[in-house]
């Protein structure tokens, strides 16, 4: 069962998620108003969420699908990004909840750690001297393939570092080139019409 902090917490942050849900619609509603073109990219930008929320909360997927069927009420300049006035709160709330994980996780390993001395204690007490040295020399040959497949899998793990590093560099030049050709486009459209 929860203690009273932790329980704080989880309402701090149903409050902060609920505050964000409500900010959004908000900006939907100003997006709207001000006939800027809606998308589900737009609204998160301008609401500062995460685009994972306007997809995957039933209401606000709704209410953006909605807003994008129907056509901007008048030609006016987009509006100005809004700061999320929840972001802080919601940040120190995931704080605090990750604090609180992690001394549990701490407290348990500790538990856990002392368990298995007690129990491996009791199993060399129990087993005699030509067990104990042919047990040891098994625990040696697999420390010494888990060091082998450690050091594979850092290898590893840093070739995969500098492709995805790689990656979001061809992301950001293919984000640059899209926007280049995005204004291109634009610029050709306003010159023919």
């Amino acid at each position: 069962m929860p203690d009273a902090r932790t329980t704080k917490l989880i309402a701090a942050r149903q409050r902060a998620s609920r505050d964000k849900h409500d900010h959004t619609l908000h900006t939907l509603d100003r997006l709207q108003q001000s006939g800027a073109r809606i998308s589900f990219t737009a609204v998160a930008r301008e609401a500062g969420v995460s685009t994972w929320l306007v997809y995957n909360n039933p209401e606000l997927k709704r209410a953006i699908t909605d807003a994008m069927k129907h056509p901007p009420r008048h030609d006016g300049p987009p509006p100005q990004p809004a700061e999320s006035p929840t972001s802080q709160a919601s940040l120190r709330t995931d704080l605090e909840l990750a604090r609180h994980e992690i001394t549990a996780l701490r407290r348990s390993e500790r538990k856990l750690r002392e368990r298995l001395q007690r129990t491996l204690g009791a199993e060399i007490e129990q087993i005699d001297r030509s067990e104990l040295v042919a047990r040891i020399a098994d625990l040696e040959t697999l420390v010494t393939n888990l060091r082998t497949e450690n050091t594979g899998l850092a290898e590893a793990n840093t070739r995969l570092t500098q492709l995805t590093a790689q990656q979001h560099d061809d992301l950001d030049t293919a984000n640059t080139l899209l926007r280049r050709y995005m204004k291109q486009a634009s610029r050709a459209q306003a010159e023919s019409s």
